[in-house]
């Protein structure tokens, strides 16, 4: 039998312990799986996968460029661009929906410092500052999202004296052949 799940939202009903209680959903006679056990789609894949490929691939192409650089200055700035536009998609959408509210944010002082450093001439620094900002942007996701995780897990979990009143509620119905009411 699938447990109740704790959850602060939907239909409710009042566990013996006074826990807003959500039945747990079925699908034909079976648990419905939760959400972080169904699949997800191309999109939702690459929206998970996207922000610890950002860093990697403006590392790559910062190399590319520091190497392409020796040899020939003019298109070693072309590969220093495409690092910039690895490392800072993310952070230029964030900090597009930040100025859209009138807002400075950290994205944004980070892209102005990288393309200051670019007009400057400094293509290095700026895509280095880029890669380093980048990480720290997919480190926060992967660790928000394990976080989220754990504390999804956590109120899914019925405590053990939730689980002991619904068993000597069960066993006190099978008793007596009713079932016990709620006060």
């Amino acid at each position: 039998m699938a447990r109740p799940s704790l959850v602060a939202s939907q239909s409710f009903d009042h566990s013996p312990a006074g826990v807003l209680v959500r039945p747990p959903e079925r699908t034909n006679g079976r648990p419905a799986a939760s959400p972080g056990a169904r699949g997800t789609d191309a999109e939702g894949w690459l929206a998970h996968l996207w922000p610890g490929a950002q860093p990697v691939l403006c590392a790559l192409l910062l190399i590319a460029g520091r190497v392409v650089e020796r040899a020939a200055p003019g298109p070693a700035v072309v590969l220093y661009a495409l690092s910039y536009l690895a490392g800072g998609t993310g952070s230029a959408l964030t900090a597009w929906s930040a100025l859209r509210e009138r807002r400075i944010d950290v994205n944004l002082l980070m892209l102005l410092a990288a393309l200051g450093a670019a007009y400057l001439g400094a293509w290095t620094e700026g895509a280095i500052l880029l890669f380093l900002f980048s990480t720290s942007n997919a480190l926060e996701f992967y660790v928000m999202r394990r976080t989220r995780r754990a504390i999804r897990s956590l109120t899914s979990v019925p405590s053990r004296r939730e689980e002991e009143r619904a068993r000597s509620c069960a066993d006190e119905g099978s008793a007596s052949g009713a079932v016990p009411r709620r006060a």
